[in-house]
């Protein structure tokens, strides 16, 4: 707002409505404050640059972003005449922000959710604030059973991707391929009546840094403050997942531990032996390979054959002349060393599929 001076001629601020147990309302809730927002969102510094930024992919831009925005109006008669377990299936999350697997496949958070060619999860940095009230719940002889004061007139909506064709995939699958039918079944509840995608320009692309009153600081990161990134407070984006040991070294959920890791300070990172920022991005990809297990169902199929099928076909030199004439604990060691090798393979289920 500072740099756009007195070009902008008014703007608005509205409170975020609230399900929280935090003085700060970090804990938003949205549909009625139901559901937390943001739960999937990247933590840390990694992984926000390598989801949300434009990269060496399109090294001309690098540090750009490409945002969806959809203002979205809920349609409370509907929602209200569903049961609770109806609601949860629509989203595809309990209300105590637990993941419902399999039970709907066009579920909100399955919809949403595409993976690259190498079947890797395209992260969106995505914000959600619920906005106004809705028009039932002033209004005693309209309102319909489960009518309540926490119902909101809707959910402003951004989404934050390295490229727009990642949205455009998303929104795709969304939308599903039967004209005139929506596949995310929240759609069929909520309209989207104001929006657009919207090219984000990296500091080149606007000069900035030819601007004498513009200057990136970062000095607070010398001294291990991230709470205060230009323009981000990193804090808020680990606000879901932010439990660890009293010590500080034992992490129960990897967003705590990448956000940890990526955001020590040097003196602490040297201590800590904490990875490096390649090994953080891999590591991230693990985790997604593994959070990816709650929305996909992933049957695996049956071994066609035994051990000694795979062996036969393995090219090594080292294998035995007859498997079967070792010692169980031999056999079992290569069970398992050949098994490896047909799950990491492109004919046995890629990734699981």
């Amino acid at each position: 707002m500072k740099l756009l001076g007195d070009r902008v001629a008014s703007s608005v601020a509205q409170p975020a409505a609230s399900k929280s147990d935090q003085a700060d309302g970090k804990k938003g809730k949205v549909l009625g404050c139901r559901f937390s927002e943001n739960l999937n969102n990247p933590a840390d510094p990694v992984t926000v640059a390598k989801h949300a930024l434009t990269g060496p992919e399109d090294i001309d831009h690098l540090g750009a972003s490409y945002v969806v925005a959809q203002h979205f109006v809920i349609n409370w008669e509907q929602i209200n005449a569903m049961s609770e377990d109806q609601i949860e299936d629509l989203i595809g999350r309990k209300t105590d922000d637990t993941i419902i697997p399999n039970r709907d496949t066009r579920s909100h958070i399955k919809s949403a959710r595409q993976q690259d060619e190498q079947g890797n999860t395209k992260t969106v940095l995505r914000l959600g604030l619920p906005y106004g009230r809705a028009a039932s719940v002033n209004n005693e002889n309209k309102a319909v059973p489960g009518t309540t004061a926490a119902d909101e007139r809707g959910i402003y909506f951004a989404g934050f991707v390295k490229s727009a064709a990642i949205l455009e995939n998303i929104m795709n699958n969304q939308v599903g391929s039967v004209p005139g039918y929506m596949n995310d079944r929240l759609f069929n509840n909520v309209k989207s009546n104001l929006g657009g995608l919207f090219y984000i320009p990296s500091v080149p692309d606007l000069g900035l840094e030819r601007e004498p009153g513009y200057a990136n600081d970062f000095s607070k990161l010398e001294r291990g403050d991230w709470t205060r990134f230009p323009g981000v407070d990193w804090s808020r984006l680990d606000r879901h997942f932010d439990k660890a040991s009293d010590n500080g070294l034992m992490f129960y959920n990897h967003k705590n531990y990448l956000y940890r890791m990526a955001t020590l300070p040097q003196a602490e990172k040297e201590k800590c032996h904490a990875p490096t920022t390649r090994i953080l991005s891999l590591l991230e990809n693990a985790f997604s390979l593994w959070q990816d297990n709650w929305y996909i169902d992933r049957k695996q199929e049956e071994i066609a054959g035994d051990i000694r099928d795979y062996l036969s076909a393995y090219a090594g030199t080292d294998k035995p002349d007859n498997i079967m004439a070792e010692s169980v604990m031999v056999r079992k060691g290569w069970a398992t060393r050949l098994s490896l090798h047909l799950f990491a393979s492109d004919e046995y289920g890629f990734r699981g599929r």
